[in-house]
């Protein structure tokens, strides 16, 4: 599984190429819904309301800081800093996983892309 490392509310890129099961892109027009959760591994407590534990996730086809282009099914997240906070203060690094979801038309199956945030707490540094 891909780990990103990335400070405490800060900003960022993610990006990755939805692809199906024979490893070719994924193209826009045959995305019919994308979502995202985010949380906490430790606490499954979800992140800048992007999802719902046990329910829907964020919609986020070319929505919510996320596109995905129209032929090479690379998708791009623009991480804000609401996304990458300290959930448990004493922590000095926390996991968080983002989780797509994309529910796909035609032959395509639904296609699930996982990565790990590795989120570092700069309040020790950082006053």
């Amino acid at each position: 599984m891909f780990v990103k490392a990335m400070n405490e509310r800060t900003t960022g890129i993610y990006t990755t190429t939805l692809e199906d099961e024979t490893g070719a892109p994924i193209p826009l027009a045959l995305i019919s819904t994308l979502e995202l959760w985010l949380y906490n591994v430790k606490t499954a407590a979800i992140i800048n309301s992007r999802g719902v534990m046990g329910g829907a996730g964020q919609d986020v086809k070319n929505n919510n800081n996320v596109t995905i282009h129209a032929t090479s099914g690379l998708l791009t997240w623009q991480l804000q800093t609401l996304d990458n906070v300290i959930v448990q203060d004493f922590r000095t690094t926390e996991e968080h996983r983002a989780v797509f979801r994309a529910v796909c038309l035609g032959s395509y199956p639904i296609v699930t892309h996982q990565f790990v945030l590795m989120v570092t707490n700069l309040k020790p540094v950082v006053v």
